[in-house]
């Protein structure tokens, strides 16, 4: 009974002394914890770390070819290339020592790259017009897709300049704007040169004689007088006459105000009045007009004259050139009716 007793006495002894053994060990064992990460990583290339602590040896190795590691003490430094992407991307870094391990995920933004305009009005005269809604984390690269425009850059501002555009109607060009791969397109949209300038020059005005009861044509000049609003207009009856049309870029019409006095022949004065078609009322106000009508065409302009709906009284149809002289009203020179502009 003794020597039983004496044996399990011995053997607990063991197991105690063996557990004990083992806790030491345990606590003896590398530990790996991480302590601090500063990963934030936008687009452009940038650099963070990763403090661990341990008492082993450190190694660390990344998932991803953009993303780079290398170990000073208790610190894996991490490096990035730029992201030229849009979308995020995500890499690993392993961080071993000894037997333990630890993974760390590192995220990197992709491209953040804000244009606020995707079009762009400008007119039709040269000039530079700036578009400073931008906002990019990566370098930006500026292309222009036409002849006509050129971009440049400042700061976060970008110019475009623009030729004058010499043709009667819109056109469109482009800018396109890159940072890393990622591309926004700019529309740019130069007004027309205002059809005030093509209706420069030498027309053909076809009218009704009234007293000779036939189609007559005269020449008329049109010059600049308060551009791109009104003309001097030279040749109506006699050479030295001269009146004025104004330009509405609006709608694209002509308008005749009424009692303008167009010059002197012969001692007399000559004045507008505006009349009806049967001749038979006329209207010296002077905010009755005469309005021209384009017909849309550009390689054959015509302008058709009608009412210009401020005659309370009557309609419009044509002009009656009088005559005054010392003594008061002489009496009419011409009645033109139902007006017409050609080109020659």
């Amino acid at each position: 009974m003794r020597k039983f007793i004496t044996y399990l006495a011995s053997v607990c002894l063991f197991a105690l002394l063996t557990e004990c053994t083992d806790s030491e060990y345990k606590e003896q064992d590398t530990q790996l914890k991480v302590l601090t990460s500063q990963l934030d990583f936008v687009a452009a290339a940038g650099t963070g770390s990763i403090v661990v602590e341990t008492e082993g040896s450190l190694t660390a190795s990344s998932s991803a070819e953009w993303c780079s590691v290398s170990v000073s003490k208790n610190t894996v430094n991490v490096s990035v290339t730029k992201n030229t992407e849009y979308t995020n991307r995500t890499a690993v870094v392993k961080i071993k020592s000894d037997s333990k391990s630890v993974n760390v995920p590192v995220v990197q933004c992709g491209v953040r790259f804000i244009v606020g305009n995707t079009s762009l009005n400008v007119s039709y005269l040269a000039g530079v017009t700036k578009i400073s809604s931008i906002s990019s984390d990566l370098p930006l690269s500026i292309e222009s897709k036409n002849d006509w425009i050129r971009a440049s850059m400042d700061g976060d501002t970008i110019y475009v300049q623009c030729d004058e555009n010499s043709l009667y109607e819109n056109r469109t060009g482009e800018i396109e704007i890159s940072a890393g791969i990622v591309k926004h397109s700019v529309l740019i949209i130069q007004e027309q040169k205002p059809i005030y300038y093509m209706l420069l020059g030498d027309w053909l005005l076809e009218v009704e004689d009234y007293y000779f009861g036939e189609s007559v044509v005269e020449t008329l000049t049109f010059t600049e007088k308060e551009a791109p609003y009104s003309y001097d207009v030279s040749g109506l009856v006699i050479p030295s006459s001269v009146f004025q049309i104004n330009y509405n870029n609006s709608d694209l019409s002509l308008t005749i105000a009424n009692a303008q006095t167009i010059g002197t022949y012969d001692g007399y004065t000559l004045v507008f009045s505006m009349i009806n078609s049967g001749v038979t009322n006329f209207s010296d106000e002077p905010d009755v007009l005469y309005k021209g009508v384009w017909n849309g065409s550009l390689t054959n302009p015509e302008f058709t004259f009608t009412d210009g709906g401020t005659w309370s009284d009557d309609t419009v149809d044509g002009i009656m050139i009088d005559a005054y002289d010392d003594g008061g009203y002489a009496g009419p020179v011409a009645i033109y009716l139902k007006w017409k502009l050609k080109r020659p």
